[in-house]
């Protein structure tokens, strides 16, 4: 008998959550409409390399495809007034690196400031995009640069 009792006061709890979540849906759609200012974050995880990257069975991503088709989508949103471009990457391939540092160039140049937050890691290519933005941020403990860097 006690069973029962926790079992349709359950039931009867997650019914009321159903009916308030209908009714609360609509509004939390609604909100979403309006556009406010933002801040785009563009990831720059793993290796830089072109096109689509690369998916292996011990690295993945990285394609400046990807990374430049979302560049452009901030670049172009007008709620968008600042871009951050995340880099946690041991670098890449100089063709890649320079593709994206050009893109980054070209939306400095529309006025939206771009800015770097380096992670873990911000070497060689990833150093190099952190160069074309307006400001870098770092960790102390941030392993970034490069060999020419260093030398």
């Amino acid at each position: 008998m006690f069973k029962r009792s926790v079992v349709l006061l359950l039931i009867f709890i997650i019914g009321i959550s159903m009916l308030g979540a209908l009714f609360i849906a609509p509004k939390v759609k609604q909100s979403k409409l309006v556009s406010h200012d933002k801040i785009a974050i563009v990831y720059v995880d793993g290796m830089i390399v072109g096109g689509r990257g690369q998916v292996g069975l011990f690295t993945e991503g990285g394609g400046t495809d990807a990374l430049i088709r979302q560049l452009h989508t901030a670049r172009d949103d007008e709620s968008v007034k600042a871009i951050i471009l995340r880099i946690n990457s041991p670098g890449g391939t100089v063709p890649a690196s320079q593709e994206v540092g050009e893109e980054l160039k070209k939306i400095r140049a529309t006025g939206k400031p771009v800015i770097t937050s380096m992670a873990d890691m911000a070497a060689s290519g990833g150093y190099w995009l952190a160069a074309c933005t307006d400001k870098i941020y770092a960790n102390p403990s941030t392993i970034t640069g490069s060999l020419g860097v260093y030398t």
